[in-house]
């Protein structure tokens, strides 16, 4: 009886993982495009120095509030399994880092060659070349991620390498996805397809992300008694989770 509660309470746990962080992504990559058709609504491709900064700065803010997102998904229910989580601080070092990667994705895009106005358009590169450099800055990324968090977790638990890996690998495999959604629609593309090619492959690039780390997370520590572990589904921060 004791290992299917367990077994059953796993479940619950990797399933609320995956679907949390799915959502989150969406949120946040569908964000990221609809600012995007907003300001080429607006602008048209960025020709000023003022309109490329404009076009920079809402990007860093989608990829504040996609990390906003991601840090308050993940860390809610974390405290599930280490009750003196600080949500504030896990979520803050998310968001600084998901802002620092759209800062350095966006910057070549908005202020290389290529963006001016009189450059010729750009050979597209294979699928093949941007899956691998695309699954490399992921990995990167996951690195990244984890070790701001890392600072948080640490007074958690006895190591958090488990936790690096499996970040380092969920990245690897999500931001190929993402990247499949914001290049798989062309010029012609309607708003609509547009975004909803964004929130397709940002809600699956949130599964993949979530689904090597959803098992590390689990293991993490033990589950608060009664009401806790019937409340996985329900998660909502308790009163001073922002602590």
């Amino acid at each position: 009886m004791h290992l299917a509660s367990a077994t059953d309470t796993r479940r619950a746990f990797v399933a609320t993982w995956v679907v949390r962080n799915g959502l989150a992504e969406l949120g946040g990559i569908a964000l990221a495009a609809a600012a995007a058709i907003g300001l080429a609504r607006a602008f048209g491709e960025p020709d000023t120095l003022g309109e490329r900064l404009l076009s920079y700065a809402a990007m860093l803010a989608a990829g504040a509030v996609e990390g906003l997102l991601l840090g308050l998904a993940q860390s809610t229910l974390l405290r599930r399994r280490l009750p003196g989580l600080s949500v504030r601080r896990f979520t803050l070092a998310t968001v600084a880092v998901a802002t620092l990667a759209w800062a350095v994705g966006m910057a070549a895009p908005t202020f290389g060659p290529a963006s001016a106005p009189s450059a010729a358009p750009p050979e597209e590169p294979s699928f093949l070349l941007v899956a691998a450099v695309s699954a490399g800055g992921g990995a990167l990324g996951g690195l990244l991620f984890a070790l701001a968090q890392r600072v948080e977790l640490r007074r958690h638990v006895a190591s958090t390498r488990a936790w690096i890996g499996a970040s380092v690998l969920g990245w690897a495999l999500a931001l190929p996805l993402d990247m499949v959604g914001a290049t798989l629609p062309d010029a012609t593309s309607s708003a609509e397809t547009i975004l909803l090619s964004a929130a397709l492959f940002g809600l699956l690039a949130g599964a993949a992300y979530a689904l090597p780390t959803a098992f590390v997370a689990f293991r993490m520590g033990a589950p608060q008694k009664a009401h806790d572990t019937t409340a996985l589904a329900h998660d909502e921060p308790e009163v001073g989770a922002f602590v």
